[in-house]
């Protein structure tokens, strides 16, 4: 019988601590989500909705676009690559890095 209560005891307690922690945690989310600031301005802009209407005038001209025009082609940069010379492996050391001797016992 004993067992059993002791059972009950720490199963109870265990309910107690985690709702105190459960109570703890949504208090402070609510504290934080009320002492957040404002968005600013530019982040407001960015959140209003897209228009989803498309221009048609801008889809035909793409559409009728199949081939970038030559004055567009001169205007893309151009990166040249070349060839650059093999690295020599490095020459042996000049020994400072080797073990010192140990010294002996007096």
């Amino acid at each position: 019988m004993k067992s059993k209560k002791r059972i009950n005891q720490e199963t109870l307690t265990f309910a107690i601590l985690t709702l105190i922690t459960v109570l703890t945690w949504a208090g402070f989310d609510i504290y934080r989500s009320y002492s957040k600031g404002e968005l600013s301005a530019d982040v407001k802009k960015q959140l209003l909705p897209l228009n989803p209407k498309f221009e048609s005038t801008v889809i035909q001209k793409l559409e009728q676009r199949r081939e970038i025009p030559l004055s567009d082609i001169s205007q893309i940069p151009q990166f040249k690559i070349e060839e650059t010379e093999e690295i020599p492996p490095a020459e042996e050391g000049t020994g400072s890095a080797e073990e010192a001797p140990k010294e002996t016992e007096l």
